[in-house]
């Protein structure tokens, strides 16, 4: 047994994310913790996203990242898409309303808040947010028919609370996440209403 190298909790040989944090993990492994068994109560937590079956105190999803809302013994209560709202608060303090379709956001979004020297580090689709199955995620990139695979992953990276997301990879949004790109300092929160 390791611990994460972003909050030091511990986390199995076969975690994916961080179920503290929902940092994305290595395949380096780091100090071993005491025996995790010691440190949990009854009662299990499934994923709304996925189904993955984690432990009572997970956070965060072990599995695909999902941030997991406690819901007592009955573990996770996934949000309806009837519930669903959300909001992208820009970095001039604006807010972009989230549909129920994917909005992707890129150098013209941020033209004013650019360094002249800095605007072509931002891609003109750099990352993407997608609401699907009852919750909305951030994609790294946006669409791009001339791919082969249909999307074309972002220049310099999208950062979701202060971590790097691999190109093109998809992650499951909280209320109050932050999202940077290209490490700019533009940072953007996102809401849910």
């Amino acid at each position: 047994m390791s611990v994460c190298p972003n909050c030091h909790q511990p986390i199995l040989s076969d975690d994916i994310y961080c179920d503290s944090c929902g940092s994305k993990l290595s395949s380096r492994a780091i100090v071993a913790p005491p025996a995790r068994a010691a440190m949990l109560g009854g009662g299990m937590v499934s994923c709304p996203a996925c189904g993955h079956v984690n432990e009572p105190d997970s956070l965060f999803c072990e599995q695909d990242g999902t941030r997991l809302q406690q819901g007592g013994a009955t573990g996770a209560v996934p949000v309806t898409e009837q519930q669903l709202s959300g909001v992208l608060v820009m970095p001039d303090h604006s807010e972009i309303q989230l549909s129920h379709a994917s909005r992707v956001f890129g150098r013209s979004d941020f033209m004013r808040q650019l360094k002249p020297e800095n605007v072509k580090e931002v891609s003109r689709a750099h990352f993407t947010i997608i609401q699907e199955a009852g919750a909305y995620y951030v994609q790294d990139g946006g669409p791009d028919p001339n791919n082969p695979n249909g999307w074309k992953p972002s220049i310099n990276r999208t950062i979701l609370n202060g971590v790097s997301l691999d190109a093109g990879e998809k992650r499951r949004l909280s209320d109050k996440d932050v999202i940077d790109v290209a490490s700019l300092g533009l940072n953007m929160t996102f809401k849910t209403k």
